[in-house]
This record gives structure tokens, C-alpha cells and sequence, in this order.
């Protein structure tokens, strides 16, 4: 088998090579891991699919079940991932295929995401959400992981939302429970790093939040790229999807489950209410538990602007007094929140709001790992 492995494809990148940090990131996709898999996560539908690949970096897999090159791609993805306990992922080609042939694959924001797949296995590598490149070409075992390096850039940035091996199949996959489900509402992993790790700093985040991914861009990059620690994050699509569901029952359920996940991780520290009133919680939160507490800190989600005596527009809630000090620099001639002037203030105001929670937030990352 190790033999097959090594002529494993047909041809090879004519040169590679192992570059040793992210230094140079631009080119590649970020990768983020999980201490729990030791192969890839196999994405079962195309609503997973979707998820995965609109919002954010990921590398997506393109196999086939009868694919004798696919079979031996699995071995050095499970040696590989063992080693690094990076977040592959593989999807069959028949589920693929549907969204391959969706309507908003053909047309609209989302247009090719999903380009023609003729040989497996192909890697999709996504950046930002969008296909970056479709690699067809072989690569050999030996040089798996050169070929790695080239093309993506492993963070130390560990994923706590529960994933299930899949006895006999050898991969894993996201631990669903319920029908509006993506990514798991269950905290298994959540709980277990709070309890067996004290100090451990966890990120809240949402894979389809700007505010998330100005922090991971703004803060988190720089961090990793000085810091050799590791940051957990948990992923709370799936009560985000449910508590804005068009359906007024699931709706209801979801803000209410947020609110009760929200209270026991302390995202309610930020003291805000939902629309049935409910304490609530925000994201991207990070929250550093420890025995003889926790500390929390907020990136963005000001609320409530408002013009001060000088038409100058301030914040009136923030996570922090400090940023409800803060003024814009222009002065507001036209008070409609439509008007040049006032949107050319709101984001003055936005953008030193969010200079200031990334500093909280840094400092936040650094005092953790001191």
C-alpha cells in the first residue's frame, strides 16, 4: 500500500517548496484544526457544503467512491492530519454535483463557485469565500507535504464544535442533532476544554459575520503570525441560523437556546436584550476561563449611535466605557441616517471603535498566554 501511495497521481507540481511560517499568507488559504481528528470531515449535503465554502477559507476535496487514486488519497490525508490535526474536508461527487447543477451556481452573487469536476480526486481551495484555484494535478505522498505548505497556511486556531468518527469509514463528521443544524448545537468539546484546560481564551464567533471576520483579519492573523499558542474558537452558526428563521416558532426556540447558551459561556456580560427580551449575547466574544473565574472581551457590536450637542456622533452602548467617550472627527451637516455626512461620520466613529476593541482584544490574547 505505502508503494501505491507513493505513485499515488499522475503527474506532480514540477517544483515545491516548504516555506517555514505564514509570513507570506496572501497566496494561501488559512487552515484551521482541531486536537480531535485524526482524518478528514466528510461533508454530507450541499447546504454543509455552502457553509463551508461562502465564508471563509476552507479546502474542499472532490472524490469518488469508486476512485482507486481517491482510496489511497484518504491513507495520506489520515497520516497527514494525524500529524498536523488540520480541517480537510472531502465530499463525494454526486453530492457535489448538486451544487454543482443549483440555480445560484449559474447565476447571481455565488456563480461558479462549484466549476465542472471531470477526475477525482481535485482540491478546491477557497479564500474569503470564493474559489481560488481547482488543482487537478497529482501529488505524490512524499511530497504531500511541500505541496501543503505551498497552498495553505495552518493556524493554530482549534475548532471545539463536537465532530463523530464515522466507526468503519475512517473520517468524521459534524455531530448534527437537529433539522436546522450545521454545525452542531451540542458543546461536548466546549465543556471539556473549559474543564480540562483552565486559561484556555475561547473565541464565539460566526463564520457569516463581518464583525468576525474584521477580527480575524485585524487581530487574530497578526497574533498567530507572533504567538505560537494555541486560540480555541467555537462556531455558533447554527443558533444564529435558527434564531433569525423566517419560521416564527424555530425563531423563538433559537433566541431562546442563544440566550441560554449566551448566559452560561458569559456572552451576556455585554449586557444586552433580544426582542423577547432575553439577556443575549454577541459575537465574536472571546471569554478566558480560568479557576478562579473568567474575563471577557468584546470585538465591535456598538449600538446605538446618536448626534452629541456638537453634531458630532458618539456610541451610547459599547462593551466598553472607553469607546462611548469616542466622537467622530466630522461634525454632521444632513441628520438623516441616510445622508453623506452622516455615514461618513458612522464610520469614523466604527473605525476607531474597532481600533480601540482590537487593542482590548490583543492585550486580552497576550495577558492569556503569559
Amino acid at each position: 500500500m505505502n508503494n501505491l501511495k507513493t505513485k499515488l497521481f499522475l503527474s506532480l507540481l514540477a517544483s515545491s517548496f516548504l516555506c517555514p511560517s505564514c509570513s507570506n499568507s496572501e497566496s494561501r488559504i488559512y487552515l484551521t484544526k482541531s486536537e480531535n481528528v485524526d482524518s478528514f470531515v466528510m461533508i454530507q449535503d450541499v447546504k454543509e457544503l455552502n457553509s463551508i465554502t461562502r465564508y471563509g477559507d476552507s479546502l474542499v476535496i472532490v472524490t469518488k467512491s469508486s476512485c482507486h487514486y481517491c482510496d489511497l488519497l484518504y491513507g495520506i490525508l489520515s497520516d497527514y492530519i494525524s500529524s498536523t490535526h488540520e480541517i480537510i474536508y472531502c465530499i463525494d461527487v454526486l453530492t457535489y454535483s448538486e451544487a454543482y447543477e443549483a440555480s445560484d451556481n449559474q447565476t447571481g452573487e455565488y456563480a461558479l463557485q462549484y466549476p465542472l469536476i471531470k477526475v477525482t480526486p481535485t482540491f478546491l481551495f477557497y479564500k474569503d469565500g470564493s474559489l481560488k484555484e481547482a488543482y487537478i494535478n497529482g501529488v505524490t505522498e512524499a511530497k504531500f507535504s511541500a505541496f501543503m505548505d505551498e497552498k495553505t497556511c495552518p493556524l493554530n486556531y482549534y475548532c471545539l464544535n463536537d465532530l463523530s468518527l464515522v466507526e468503519g469509514k475512517g473520517y468524521y463528521v459534524f455531530d448534527l442533532d437537529e433539522e436546522e443544524d450545521t454545525l452542531s448545537f451540542t458543546t461536548t468539546a466546549l465543556d471539556k476544554k473549559i474543564r480540562d484546560l483552565p486559561d484556555a481564551p475561547i473565541c464565539f464567533t460566526y463564520r457569516r459575520c463581518p464583525d468576525c471576520t474584521s477580527l480575524f483579519k485585524n487581530v487574530l492573523v497578526s497574533y498567530f503570525s507572533s504567538s505560537s499558542n494555541k486560540l480555541y474558537y467555537f462556531e455558533t452558526e447554527p443558533y444564529y441560523l435558527l434564531k433569525n428563521s423566517s419560521d416564527e416558532t424555530k425563531k423563538t426556540t433559537g433566541l431562546n437556546k442563544w440566550s441560554a447558551f449566551s448566559a452560561k459561556y458569559h456572552l451576556t456580560d455585554y449586557e444586552l436584550t433580544d426582542s423577547l427580551n432575553n439577556p443575549t449575547g454577541v459575537v465574536p466574544t472571546l471569554v478566558r476561563f480560568s479557576s478562579s473565574g473568567y474575563r471577557v472581551a468584546v470585538y465591535s457590536n456598538e449600538r446605538n449611535p446618536y448626534l452629541n450637542s456638537d453634531n458630532y456622533l458618539q456610541y451610547q452602548t459599547s462593551f466598553y466605557d472607553e469607546v462611548k467617550k469616542l466622537k467622530s472627527d466630522s461634525k454632521v451637516s444632513d441628520t438623516s441616517s441616510t445622508s453623506a455626512s452622516y455615514l461618513k461620520a458612522l464610520g469614523e466613529l466604527k473605525k476607531k471603535a474597532q481600533s480601540y476593541d482590537a487593542s482590548q482584544v490583543s492585550a486580552f490574547l497576550n495577558e492569556a498566554n503569559e
